[in-house]
């Protein structure tokens, strides 16, 4: 996928691989490898071209599935920087006890192990 396409494109991408996603019930590091292949190198300005309704599910959807999307201060980061941030890192990122009790606040946390 070029960062260089239509907006449209891009969503449409995204919400494929969402979907996609979805249907496999992957979660945690096996969805990691997923994501990580579709996903890695995609910049902020890949994110921004997402439309914000398809870019809030995949943010939700990581982290009821055990991916870790670092908010960012006070709650006031765009999803685009937080996903594009969170996906660039290479490794799988294991949760710490107070990551996993903000994410249970803020209703972020359903299917992770």
């Amino acid at each position: 996928m070029d960062p260089l396409q239509s907006n449209e494109d891009i969503t449409n991408y995204v919400q494929k691989c969402l979907e996609s996603y979805k249907k496999m019930c992957e979660r945690d590091a096996a969805l990691w490898e997923y994501i990580q292949f579709d996903f890695l190198g995609r910049d902020v300005i890949f994110w921004g071209k997402c439309d914000a309704k398809v870019r809030m599910a995949f943010r939700i959807f990581l982290t009821q599935n055990g991916i870790y999307v670092k908010p960012l201060p006070q709650g006031n980061g765009r999803v685009a920087t937080q996903i594009a941030t969170w996906l660039s890192i290479p490794e799988y990122h294991v949760w710490s006890l107070d990551e996993i009790n903000y994410w249970c606040a803020h209703g972020g946390l359903r299917n992770s192990q």
